[in-house]
């Protein structure tokens, strides 16, 4: 499976601000940090804070910070911030025929639910420390 750069690059940012221990970090150090974009870093950074998991403050200490608590983060509400689609349950394959087609889907589903089990049963202190 692979992982698209921009969750991969969510997942990134929100380690760097776990371990900034509740302070403000601006998007450049966690850019120049852990080698992102800082562009891209800031549409990310807006889509968390849009779903409530950063917070940011203006001016010169300013910068983002985690909104909440790594232990209550999971990566499943990280993914869902940033690409909704990665974790969408997958829909019936029109294009799926065939006496194997049912079995197939079942096989998707259920690859699905696991994924998404085992990120809500992550969260950011887990894989912060």
């Amino acid at each position: 499976m692979r992982l698209p750069a921009k969750t991969d690059y969510a997942l990134r940012a929100v380690i760097s601000l776990a371990r900034a221990g509740g302070g403000c970090r601006s998007s450049q150090v966690i850019a120049d940090e852990q080698q992102i974009p800082q562009g891209f870093l800031e549409h990310i950074l807006n889509d968390l804070r849009r779903a409530g998991l950063v917070s940011s403050q203006r001016g010169g200490r300013g910068g983002y910070r985690l909104a909440v608590p790594p232990q209550d983060l999971t990566l499943a509400a990280i993914v869902n911030a940033v690409d909704p689609q990665l974790l969408a349950r997958p829909t019936s394959a029109d294009n799926l025929t065939g006496p194997a087609a049912e079995t197939i889907e079942l096989v998707w589903l259920t690859l699905h639910t696991r994924v998404q089990d085992f990120l809500e049963g992550m969260t950011l202190a887990d894989i912060s420390r």
